[in-house]
């Protein structure tokens, strides 16, 4: 094989998990401000499914996915410290460009963070992108010592990270899950579990409530039905799409709407707001050596086998979230 090119897991067209096959792409290199990945393992999240069935105009085909990238710095462009050659890194990458389901992919230098040496690959690879939305979320809504929290879809690996941060900052989570993470969820701090499945999910919910949570954070859905669960001057947040405040009437509990789009930092954001994501990233890396947190439940899949396990998993599977095995 020619030393100039690469296996990667190749999107020909916009189409479900199953259309992806394996092939082979010119091994890139980066520009400035860019470095090289020699991939270890590249964990996927519910927006990776979304994208490669609607593809972006941005991309050319065929596209690699791939978001959540973990491996080795082999190469820097001009103004990357060459530092950074020969470290373990994890990125939360641009959706617009070739992903991480390959041997190897340029990112932003400014959006790396070091990966502690007892962590292996596939449990950095959970982390960027469910952990900074986390971060993003916990941080946005003043989540603090106090806070009446609810989160809805807290199992899922946004979930995890959301009431981990939410307890460790002082506050009081409820949860909605499935059953298969109550105990988890409960053993991770949250207050009060319920099955999404169980009778009376709203009328519980609402007892809850009380006089309203302090922060509504909804994982799942746009929010219209969590909404009124808030009091007067709560803050709802989504990030699954623009939050939805149709069920409160206007001039009742005045809340604030926060709408999390991690992605969009690349095309939106600031420089500053790019490295804030880079050292955040790190700082939740040490926290999960340490301990301070946990990660999500997750497996390994090699790189070959993934198809048909994202098939599976997008057809309703209960598998946990994916990391590919690069």
């Amino acid at each position: 094989m020619p030393a100039d090119t690469m296996t990667a897991l190749l999107l020909d067209a916009p189409g479900a998990p199953q259309t992806l096959r394996l092939g082979r792409l010119p091994r890139p290199d980066p520009v400035a401000g860019q470095v090289r990945i020699a991939v270890h393992a590249c964990g996927l999240n519910p927006v990776d499914s979304v994208l490669i069935r609607t593809g972006v105009a941005r991309w050319q085909w065929p596209h690699v996915p791939g978001l959540d990238v973990v491996g080795t710095v082999d190469a820097v462009g001009d103004g990357v410290s060459t530092s950074w050659l020969g470290v373990r890194v994890a990125v939360h990458h641009d959706l617009r460009r070739p992903g991480g389901l390959a041997a190897a992919v340029c990112v932003d230098a400014r959006m790396i963070a070091a990966v502690p040496a007892n962590l292996t690959a596939a449990q950095a690879a959970t982390v960027p992108c469910p952990g900074l939305t986390a971060v993003q979320l916990v941080t946005r809504s003043a989540i603090g010592a106090g806070s009446r929290v609810l989160i809805t879809g807290a199992g899922g690996a946004v979930g995890t990270f959301v009431c981990q941060l939410a307890v460790a900052a002082g506050a009081q989570v409820d949860g909605v899950a499935s059953p298969v993470d109550l105990e988890r969820l409960a053993r991770l701090g949250v207050h009060r579990t319920i099955d999404h499945h169980s009778a009376g999910v709203a009328e519980t919910l609402r007892r809850w409530a009380g006089a309203g949570y302090e922060v509504v954070a909804e994982l799942v859905s746009s929010g219209a039905d969590t909404a009124p669960l808030l009091g007067y001057d709560g803050t709802f947040v989504t990030t699954v799409g623009r939050p939805d405040l149709s069920n409160v009437p206007p001039f009742t509990l005045s809340p604030t709407a926060i709408e999390v789009a991690l992605g969009a930092v690349y095309e939106f954001g600031t420089d500053q707001q790019r490295e804030d994501l880079g050292s955040q990233l790190g700082a939740l890396l040490r926290e999960l050596e340490v301990g301070g947190i946990e990660c999500p439940p997750f497996v390994e899949v090699p790189l070959a086998d993934l198809p048909n396990r994202w098939q599976a998993k997008s057809e309703g599977a209960q598998l946990p979230k994916l990391v590919a095995i690069i």
